[in-house]
């Protein structure tokens, strides 16, 4: 409709109504969805594969509830990356297209919660009130078409709903929703929607009263049964798994009929009608895989029984190639003597990188004059390098005191995603840091505006959760392979020794790790050389040698950090691929590469920068002073 679209003067992007936060409360509620998030993918899939991979779940009652996670998974991930978006990036528009498939999905998922919890309660009905008949009633043809009926039913109605939007013109650009739905989109229309509302009615009260009756129904008989029968425990089972299904139906439905209603009574608060909208997208997919995983005893013992034999990654692998729980790994064979010098000198060097960076993290976070972004950039560095060390150094200690090279799957997998986090965010940070520098120098005007608090938050969290998010890809690759090995090659745990243990192809694994590395590298490296080619020649540039001398000092001791990691890192990945290198050439770099950076940098960027060593000096003598 390009003439129309013309005539009214329409961009193809709408503005939402969002949730008018200042900067540091943003913050905030993006941490705390960015975390719903990841409860509600975790349940969700905990009670999803917990249903898929136990045989003994395969009964109606499970295959029906197995349609409400994939549903919950369904409406949550339409919503939530478009709040963290906002959130994040303070942007309240979306394609008009973008808007449309959110609003097709949040419609398919809340019709969807109402018919399978309904064809749930017809389940229990008939488990209860005719169980001689349940196995002839819910046979798998049977429960095939209820299952299909569902979801036919659901994407065809919907499906009409959103043709009857499309046919119609639009002459506005701004939704009064913080997300897209049909009754939203429609106050964008400048055409007579008669026909869109009295389906939309009409669907609407068809669904309720079928459901509603039904499940009413259901639960009347199931009552009326449980009264009947004289079996206490029986009767007490069966209450409690209705009642806990007749409260998630009765919070659905309140939440969402008043979403309904908040369109047609003007006078309602928008605070109220946002948060209710949200939270009828929220409560439910965070709620379900709780009341039906961690209250429904087959469940939950058997998801745990599952996910502690995936732990020990399959056990019937584990009893063929006789794999234990617990690893091996490669020490650093030396005799008493030298294992306790050496746990001596790893132990001074822990207290030096806890004291050192601890002293960088308070002295930032303690002093208001040191708010800057080029600091609160630097923040990131010691705790970064906390992680790190913590790592490390632990497991290493314990090695040279107790002589003992053995670590338990799970605390490995765990050591080696957090090292994995720790390198990656190395390179990141100090790219940002780099950023920070080239804008000061080479856009001084400039450098309030583009390095601002908003724009320092984006880039903070940009790095953590890119870090996060690809490292989790990782090893989600790499837990579900077999493994056939339990002695590692490295004096700890990462991926690469990890994948040696693994009997089964490792090529996406091995493509996906080293498309990670190069593309993380050209994108530092090259983001770094520009950066400071362009702070080179505008050092040049300035006649003013104090500037020019401190600029090339700041940034000099930043490169060195940089390229000393980069160095020992590569050298790491690269000795993976190289079997004639001597091992413990290999374990002195690998070990190195995970030490001298928490040691080196709170001393380059703490006492070598003039504004840090002051500051922290003069705050924690004012603590002992006080003290």
């Amino acid at each position: 409709m390009s003439s129309t679209s013309t005539i009214y003067n329409v961009t193809s992007d709408l503005s939402l109504q969002g949730f008018d936060l200042p900067p540091e409360k943003a913050t905030v509620a993006f941490i705390f969805a960015a975390l719903n998030y990841i409860i509600i993918l975790f349940c969700n899939s905990f009670l999803l594969f917990t249903i898929i991979n136990n045989k003994g779940l395969h009964e109606p009652m499970y295959i029906l509830l197995l349609n409400l996670p994939i549903n919950d998974l369904i409406g949550s991930t339409c919503l939530f990356p478009h709040i963290m978006r906002e959130l994040l990036f303070d942007t309240r528009t979306m394609p008009f297209s973008i808007c449309i498939t959110q609003a097709f999905f949040i419609h398919v998922y809340a019709l969807s919660a109402v018919f399978v919890l309904t064809v749930m309660a017809y389940d229990r009905y008939v488990a209860i009130c005719q169980p001689m008949r349940y196995t002839t009633i819910m046979s798998e043809l049977h429960l095939t078409k209820i299952i299909s009926l569902v979801w036919l039913t659901n994407l065809t109605l919907i499906a009409i709903l959103f043709i009857l939007l499309l046919r119609l013109p639009r002459c506005r650009s701004y939704l009064t929703h913080p997300y897209c739905d049909n009754p939203s989109l429609l106050q964008l229309v400048c055409a007579d929607t008669t026909i869109n509302n009295l389906y939309g009615l009409l669907i609407t009260a068809l669904c309720q009263v079928l459901s509603v009756s039904l499940i009413l129904y259901s639960y009347l008989r199931i009552l009326i049964a449980c009264f009947r029968n004289k079996s206490s425990d029986t009767r007490s089972k069966a209450l409690q798994t209705c009642g806990t299904h007749l409260v998630v139906f009765i919070l659905f439905e309140c939440l969402g009929l008043f979403t309904i209603i908040s369109y047609r009574i003007k006078d309602i608060s928008p605070h109220l009608r946002k948060f209710i909208a949200v939270s009828a997208m929220i409560l439910p997919p965070t709620m379900n895989p709780i009341i039906y995983g961690l209250r429904t005893k087959e469940i939950r013992v058997k998801g745990i029984k599952f996910f502690r034999r995936k732990d020990n990654i399959m056990s019937s692998t584990s009893t063929i190639y006789n794999v234990t729980s617990d690893l091996s790994l490669q020490g650093f064979d030396l005799p008493p003597e030298k294992a306790i010098v050496a746990f001596v000198f790893a132990a001074l060097n822990y207290i030096i990188i806890l004291f050192c960076n601890s002293f960088l993290l308070f002295t930032i976070i303690n002093n208001k004059g040191l708010h800057e972004p080029m600091y609160i950039l630097l923040l990131n560095l010691p705790i970064n390098d906390l992680i790190g060390s913590t790592c490390l150094l632990p497991h290493v200690m314990r090695e040279l005191l107790f002589d003992t090279r053995t670590m338990p799957f799970s605390i490995c997998i765990t050591q080696a995603f957090f090292i994995h986090v720790y390198a990656v965010s190395v390179v990141f940070i100090l790219t940002a840091m780099a950023y920070d520098r080239y804008v000061a120098i080479c856009q001084p005007m400039r450098y309030t505006t583009i390095m601002s608090k908003l724009h320092l938050t984006k880039i903070i969290s940009l790095v953590w959760l890119t870090n996060l998010t690809l490292m989790a890809i990782l090893f989600i690759l790499l837990l579900r392979l077999p493994r056939c090995r339990s002695y590692l090659t490295h004096p700890y745990c990462d991926n690469p020794s990890l994948l040696q243990l693994v009997c089964a192809d490792t090529t996406i694994n091995n493509l996906y790790g080293l498309l990670i590395t190069a593309l993380c590298q050209v994108l530092t490296v090259g983001l770094i050389l520009y950066s400071y080619l362009q702070i080179l020649i505008a050092c040049f540039r300035n006649k003013s040698s104090d500037t020019r001398s401190k600029a090339l000092q700041t940034c000099g001791t930043h490169l060195v950090v940089f390229v000393l990691f980069e160095c020992l890192g590569l050298f790491t990945i690269i000795s993976y691929r190289i079997k004639d290198i001597s091992p413990h050439l290999r374990k002195f770099i690998a070990v190195s590469a995970m030490i001298l950076p928490p040691t080196m940098n709170p001393i380059i960027y703490g006492l070598r920068t003039k504004e840090i060593r002051v500051k922290g000096i003069k705050f924690f003598r004012r603590k002992v002073f006080v003290s």
